[in-house]
């Protein structure tokens, strides 16, 4: 969770540059989040694990990071104004949907190990979606 915690707050700044128009921002912007997509895709099996990378559902992490890496593509879009930002947003708010939901369901079930794995599961979902949402509010 250090991870994101620190993506979210660079991603709050270099927003900020955004509305400022310092020279520069949208490249930063469309790097930082091109390589926020590209960690989820490739590396949601060691961000998505609680302590060990043993203790995760591994076949739900994959898919789960690679739906999750659609969120900040649909974000950039949108920022950006680029088109069918509107589009990408909606496919983006309905995966991270799917995620939470399934989630959800799994966290009922799973083995007293996983649960904080899908607690932090959820809040990540969470907090995606809500971003996304607050895109569509720009």
């Amino acid at each position: 969770m250090k991870i994101e915690s620190i993506l979210t707050i660079l991603f709050i700044t270099f927003l900020i540059f955004k509305y400022f128009q310092l020279p520069g921002s949208n490249i930063i912007m469309v790097t930082f989040l091109i390589s926020v997509s590209i960690l989820y895709v490739f590396l949601s099996f060691y961000l998505f694990c609680d302590e060990k990378i043993q203790q995760q559902n591994l076949i739900f992490s994959i898919l789960s990071g690679i739906c999750i890496s659609f969120a900040p593509v649909a974000i950039l879009f949108k920022i950006m104004n680029w088109d069918n930002g509107n589009f990408y947003i909606f496919i983006g708010i309905l995966l991270a949907v799917l995620i939470y939901i399934i989630s959800y369901f799994l966290k009922s079930k799973a083995p007293d190990h996983l649960k904080n794995y899908y607690k932090n599961m959820l809040l990540r979902t969470g907090i995606l979606t809500l971003l996304q949402l607050f895109c569509i509010l720009l």
